[in-house]
């Protein structure tokens, strides 16, 4: 029993990790190089897994049930929360938005074979109702088939590992190195790796039990560090450059690139089975997130997060990004990059920092984490969050420019 716990915990970790970005972050890191990929996505990994390990501290501090607008009013007071809770809706909405966008197609072109330009609202809107009634099952619904979909999303990347490995070494400018890439590729990493949201609804669903919950941190981060830089490491040593920026500029696929450059439409096949599978991990991760923040903005308590209250906010939470997507489907998936650097930044980073200074320092919690929780850490973590919101602002500068 605990270790179907821990396997659907840590499932659950690397499931809202590993997400859309697969199919993007490859065609943005490139420019690094393999070492310089590898870097980037190793500090990152480390970086979110302090800052995950410190937002489940705050989070157990409090009472069970607790979500990010409770956590951050008792440490933050109110302004705190009004600004943690604007940056999570926007954030986390918009990423609900881009899911439905994007794997409605990939449902739509996977099980009809219906072409993107063809995707109609019904596709879409048929893809979001799966899932509405999976999420509004409860927890242990979205735990089986999300334990289900990251068994077959890991067996298909092995595939495409298998199938990609004979053709390392044709890009012969990935070995090499370049800093400026590597540091202009954070905030896109920063975006990928956000598994915060997910630390309440897991801390209630595996009962707050801390050991099992920091294994499950850090064996779902670890497992989506291996599966993102092995990832990159494929797509970066076997596509040429040139290949990779035209793709970049015509917003197509690594996996449709990989398969036209090496004339493989299998490996196509696979790819969009398992952009789909990462995608819906991530769809119920984000998704399981905001019921429980809504329920804990709304009052409502764990024990009553079932029957008709819980169908009620899963409505919400499906409904609202649904709006969007039939009636403005460009607005948000247009600001998902500089929600991804401010937005993740700020939850992912800035936050997590702030509730354990007060906690630690201010309100004098105890001490858990002797090396992490000493303030020039904090210090340091606080400077990293606001160096790649920098970052950010200057490649959004340069794009506008």
């Amino acid at each position: 029993m605990r270790f179907t716990r821990f396997f659907s915990g840590s499932c659950l970790v690397a499931g809202t990790m590993i997400g859309a970005g697969m199919l993007g972050i490859p065609l943005v890191t490139s420019s690094a190089g393999v070492v310089g990929a590898f870097l980037s996505t190793f500090v990152v990994w480390i970086f979110m897994l302090i800052t995950g390990l410190l937002y489940l501290e705050a989070t157990l501090a409090l009472k069970d049930g607790v979500h990010v607008l409770s956590i951050t009013e008792h440490f933050l007071g109110k302004w705190g929360k009004w600004v943690s809770g604007f940056f999570f809706i926007f954030l986390y909405f918009s990423l609900m938005v881009a899911y439905f966008d994007a794997g409605g197609a990939l449902f739509a072109k996977t099980f009809f074979g219906v072409v993107a330009d063809n995707v109609s609202i019904v596709h879409i809107s048929l893809f979001a109702l799966i899932f509405f009634i999976i999420v509004g099952i409860g927890p242990r619904s979205i735990d089986r088939v999300n334990m289900i979909i990251s068994s077959a999303m890991i067996i298909a990347f092995i595939f495409l590992m298998v199938e990609g490995m004979p053709k390392l070494g044709v890009n012969t400018a990935a070995k090499t190195f370049h800093g400026g890439a590597t540091l202009l590729s954070l905030p896109i990493l920063f975006a990928a790796y956000g598994f915060h949201n997910i630390i309440p609804s897991l801390s209630s669903y595996l009962k707050r039990d801390k050991k099992l919950l920091k294994r499950c941190i850090f064996v779902g981060s670890f497992v989506a560090f291996i599966v993102y830089f092995l990832w990159q490491w494929i797509i970066i040593s076997t596509v040429p450059m040139d290949i990779i920026t035209a793709a970049l500029h015509e917003n197509i696929s690594v996996t449709e690139t990989f398969s036209k450059v090496h004339q493989m439409p299998l490996f196509a096949l696979i790819g969009r089975f398992f952009a789909l599978f990462a995608i819906t991990t991530s769809l119920l991760g984000v998704s399981f997130s905001l019921v429980d923040f809504l329920a804990d903005g709304m009052g409502v308590s764990v024990e009553e997060r079932k029957g008709v209250k819980r169908w009620g906010l899963a409505a919400i939470v499906f409904f609202l990004p649904l709006l969007f997507v039939w009636k403005y489907p460009d607005v948000f998936i247009a600001a998902l990059g500089v929600a991804g650097g401010f937005g993740e930044a700020f939850l992912n980073g800035l936050l997590p920092v702030a509730l354990v200074f007060v906690l630690r320092y201010k309100l004098k919690g105890q001490e858990a984490y002797s090396f992490i929780t000493h303030w020039s850490f904090l210090l340091f973590l606080a400077l990293m969050s606001l160096g790649v919101m920098v970052i950010e602002y200057g490649v959004l500068k340069n794009h506008l420019l």
